[in-house]
């Protein structure tokens, strides 16, 4: 699988007779996902190194079975993925990667989440979807994997949580009271700084520049964006922010924006923030998180 970059067991297999092991094994009653699971964490767990910097990097993934929804005769633990209108067959997974900061060696699964949804479950609107507690969201994953995360690397020196706009989320700031713990997250929300009438993405852009560097774009036939070297301009702050959401309460994190400087023409700006609790005191700190 990690070779072939392949899931598909007739493209795994060398032979028939392979084909026909692979799936022994998958319908192989004894093979639990929870069984999977622990030994994914206690392989991961086996190979940290006490007091070392890991990379905890989470995502989402909706893995997509409408193409066999014909062949499917026992559809347990599949159901609604992405647009609930189309109905496409499928589950949604949250894979927490664990990752050497030094060297950038992989190694393993510090967490993963797996769910589905039910055909006919009430949109955000009709759950009040904003007054519910955290708990009761789908969003709680970024927060949990978090935690157990934490439990499973307890030997880990320092630990970076890192997540896309999905999980820019008051709670994964607000909470994670484990000073060995650090989070880096990429920006979704233009959140209101205490004690400023400026939003949060307008100081940023005031901010001195702080550095610059040279970055290799890959042309994107997709989304027509064109190959190139950008200039990356990087400024950054220390803010306190204050959402509405936390009723009064501020969390204090640093703040960076890295923004392309003049973009060919027709071309849209490479543009990133994130949100971070490592300190940013200077420019090789700044490259470094972004």
């Amino acid at each position: 699988m990690v070779a072939q970059e392949r899931v598909v067991i007739h493209q795994l297999a060398d032979n028939e007779a392979q084909q026909r092991s692979f799936y022994r094994l998958l319908h192989n009653p004894r093979l639990a996902t929870e069984d999977i699971k622990q030994y994914l964490y206690a392989d991961c767990q086996r190979q940290v190194e006490a007091g070392q910097h890991y990379l905890v990097i989470q995502d989402t993934t909706q893995p997509n079975f409408e193409r066999n929804r014909a062949n499917i005769t026992h559809p347990a633990g599949l159901g609604t993925i992405g647009n609930q209108q189309q109905g496409q067959l499928g589950f949604l997974l949250h894979p927490s990667l664990v990752v050497e900061a030094q060297h950038g060696r992989c190694i393993g699964y510090s967490n993963v989440i797996h769910w589905s949804r039910e055909a006919q479950t009430a949109g955000k609107h009709q759950r009040h979807y904003k007054q519910q507690l955290i708990e009761d969201k789908e969003s709680y994953r970024w927060l949990q994997a978090a935690k157990e995360s934490q439990s499973v690397l307890r030997q880990a020196g320092q630990l970076t949580i890192i997540a896309d706009r999905e999980g820019d989320i008051n709670e994964l700031f607000e909470r994670l009271p484990d000073e060995r713990t650090q989070r880096l997250i990429r920006s979704c929300q233009d959140r209101r700084l205490a004690n400023e009438s400026r939003k949060l993405y307008a100081y940023l852009g005031e901010q001195v520049l702080g550095g610059s560097f040279s970055l290799h774009i890959k042309g994107e036939q997709r989304t027509g964006r064109g190959k190139r070297v950008a200039t990356i301009a990087l400024r950054w702050a220390q803010v306190r922010l204050a959402p509405a959401a936390l009723k009064g309460q501020v969390l204090t994190v640093y703040a960076l924006e890295a923004r392309e400087e003049h973009p060919p023409q027709g071309e849209k700006p490479i543009r990133w923030r994130l949100l971070t609790t490592h300190r940013l005191e200077n420019a090789d700190q700044a490259r470094q998180v972004d």
